[in-house]
């Protein structure tokens, strides 16, 4: 269940985010970019999810990712999860 407190606190700092601040070409770097994350959890961002950018990965919402129950059931995947969208801010906010 921590991981899922995990999720939601990333997202609710995605929120926080300032578009102006962010240049349009950081916005749009590709969730395939993401060193850290394995190809599978790429993957899943990329077709179940139906998002491509670092930008539109921070800003799923919430309650649709606790739709997917490839997230949901396994926690390896979760985990995976919160790990990439946790290096998905890092890259906006420019921390990496």
């Amino acid at each position: 269940m921590e991981r899922i407190e995990e999720l939601s606190a990333l997202l609710q700092k995605a929120e926080r985010l300032d578009p102006k601040q962010i240049p349009e070409s950081r916005k749009m770097v590709s969730v395939w970019a993401l060193e850290g994350s394995p190809v599978r959890i790429k993957n899943m961002i990329s077709e179940t999810l139906g998002v491509d950018t670092i930008w539109n990965l921070v800003h799923v919402p919430y309650d649709r990712i606790l739709k997917f129950r490839c997230f949901l059931n396994s926690r390896a995947r979760m985990a995976e999860l919160v790990v990439a969208i946790d290096e998905a801010l890092k890259m906006l906010s420019g921390d990496q």
